[in-house]
């Protein structure tokens, strides 16, 4: 058994040992790591000139780390060593690899994404830039897009067009534009920032780079800076996101000042199979009635509530699980669209008894639920020629709901995962203009509006002191966008789902979507466990094997939480502890 310390040869303490744990990070969050490992100091020149600086008054010996190697026949490891104690005679010291690492060291604990300087967006010149340059994606090599937005506050439309004879032009009261930028560039553009190099390839080849952050904030505010947006969080906190969110494993070397990127059912651990054939008869079982496993598939998963007025549309479990009753089925959205045209519109004030607008109506192949929801009211929009009276109208949409509903996981009681990178809010606009992509701003965005012309600086003070200060958005509000423009004439949008609707009832299904319960969503992550026994099984082996993969013993399928090797100056017991889950 070898120990390398800054590429030096440690010394490990004669006659000591060291338990070497690997664990899955599904479970606990952690990679590989030992626990206390004693180097001798006294008469050990070696050691000395390793650890000699750590008995300086001047050195915090809870910020030191050093680069570190475990060498040993069949096994190799490069981490880092943290100091946990020093004495007159001996340092000990912690080998932490990977997330075991990156959790001890945490240096992006205390650095904030919206107050890192990621450059400005370009200055657009609007009269010879047509809007469709400005829509054009990431596989044209564009890092951002200029897609219209509405300001809820104002109710101004943003980067607002005008569709005329075929083309596309700014709209006349389109001064400027403020821009979307992908996920991926805002990701590379952290890492860059930080000077760590990265490797996003599997990112870059998937789907997933058309995500947009959709967070904007108005070109009269004159604020080019692309940090500004974002929300108030720290680098750790938005990679731990991203990896839930995208269901990925995000490795930072921190040493190595390098961060690489990869999909749960790309991992190689995860989909290898090993056959576990040298069990030791010694094995226990742990069973309990109330099981509280940290596995991540037994964890509910679910977006973080947002405040917008869509929200209580697009996560809304309970409603369809306490009114089984009142729904209505249809094998395609066809059936339901021919079976309910008469309720396009519909007049204010006039029940409809025997029809289906007071029913929440499901797609069978689109695994959607529907409801009628109404947008507008036409004025004297239906004349009755036996009353001789002129009334009002609705005009209903086919709002689909719960498409961003909570994921059950297989254990309720266990802790849940909340993303806070969440579904952009698209919603009703004009009907000339078509559904548009919303945010919700408390401040007016400078712009003239019917009743307050006041400027960006008056509308502060009218606003007073906001306790969000920091951050305009608390959330990450995404969406895809490749370039395509689905509804030609309206005001372009990206694309939060399979199936996105007009208030003329027409549609488009795409192969998008930021559903978490869908069997082909991008968040998923693995198979489900028998979490209420845990076996502890020893066997022998002469290397650690990769702790996710899925384990056959005796027949069975087991998942890994967690195996402990003993490790003495000679080198590695063959004879091993795990813990394991079997899979259900």
């Amino acid at each position: 058994m070898k120990i390398f310390v800054e590429g030096k040869e440690a010394v490990l303490k004669k006659g000591s040992s060291f338990e070497f744990i690997a664990e899955n990070r599904l479970f606990s969050g952690a990679d590989e790591y030992t626990l206390s490992i004693t180097f001798p100091i006294v008469d050990c020149p070696q050691n000395w000139a390793i650890f000699g600086h750590l008995y300086r008054k001047d050195v915090d010996i809870e910020k030191v780390n050093f680069a570190c190697e475990l060498r040993d026949t069949n096994f190799y490891k490069m981490g880092v060593l943290a100091i946990v104690e020093v004495s007159q005679s001996e340092i000990k010291g912690q080998f932490l690899e990977g997330m075991s690492a990156q959790n001890f060291i945490g240096d992006f604990d205390e650095i904030y994404i919206n107050e890192l300087d990621l450059g400005d967006y370009d200055y657009v010149n609007m009269s010879s830039i047509p809007p469709e340059w400005l829509w054009r994606s990431i596989d044209r090599l564009k890092k951002y897009v200029a897609l219209p937005w509405v300001n809820n506050y104002s109710g101004n439309i943003q980067n607002e067009v005008v569709y005329e004879n075929g083309t596309y032009k700014w709209h006349p009261d389109t001064k400027g534009v403020s821009f979307q930028p992908y996920l991926l560039f805002i990701t590379q553009q952290i890492c860059e920032v930080l000077g760590y190099s990265y490797d996003f390839g599997e990112w870059e080849r998937s789907k997933y780079r058309h995500l947009i952050v959709c967070n904007s904030l108005p070109y009269a505010w004159d604020m080019p800076q692309i940090a500004k947006a974002l929300p108030h969080w720290t680098v750790t906190e938005f990679f731990e996101q991203l990896e839930n969110f995208l269901s990925a494993f995000i490795d930072i070397d921190h040493k190595k000042k390098s961060i690489s990127f990869r999909f749960l059912n790309k991992d190689p651990e995860i989909n290898t199979y090993i056959t576990m054939n040298d069990i030791v008869d010694d094995f226990s079982v742990e069973v309990t009635s109330d099981p509280q496993s940290s596995y991540k598939n037994d964890s509910t998963l679910r977006y973080a509530d947002c405040d917008h007025e869509l929200w209580k549309f697009y996560s809304c479990d309970w409603l369809v699980k306490s009114h089984e009753e009142m729904v209505v089925s249809y094998g395609k959205l066809e059936d339901l669209i021919e079976a309910n045209k008469n309720l396009k519109e519909t007049v204010v004030g006039v029940e409809y008894p025997n029809s289906n607008l007071d029913k929440i109506l499901y797609v069978e192949n689109m695994n959607t639920y529907f409801v009628f929801r109404p947008v507008k009211i036409i004025p004297q929009g239906r004349y009755d020629s036996v009353s001789d009276t002129y009334y009002d109208l609705y005009v209903n949409i086919l709002q689909p709901i719960n498409q961003f509903g909570e994921r059950i996981g297989s254990n309720e009681e266990s802790n849940s995962i909340e993303l806070g990178i969440v579904p952009a809010w698209i919603d009703d606009t004009e009907t000339s203009k078509g559904p548009c992509l919303f945010l919700e701003l408390n401040f007016d965005d400078g712009e003239a509006t019917s009743d307050n012309s006041k400027y960006w600086p008056l509308s502060l003070l009218d606003s007073g002191e906001s306790e969000k200060s920091s951050a305009y958005f608390s959330q990450l509000f995404v969406a895809f966008w490749d370039g395509t423009n689905y509804f030609k004439g309206f005001q372009p949008r990206p694309i939060i789902d399979k199936i996105e609707m007009n208030e003329d009832w027409s549609f488009v299904e795409t192969d998008y979507s930021m559903r978490l319960n869908d069997f082909d969503s991008f968040v998923q992550l693995g198979m489900d466990i028998d979490s209420s026994k845990k076996y502890n099984f020893q066997f022998l082996s002469h290397e650690i094997p990769p702790v996710r993969a899925v384990f056959i013993i005796q027949g069975m399928p087991y998942i890994c939480e967690k195996i402990t090797a003993t490790f003495t100056e000679f080198g590695m017991s063959q004879l091993l502890k795990g813990t394991f889950y079997r899979f259900r």
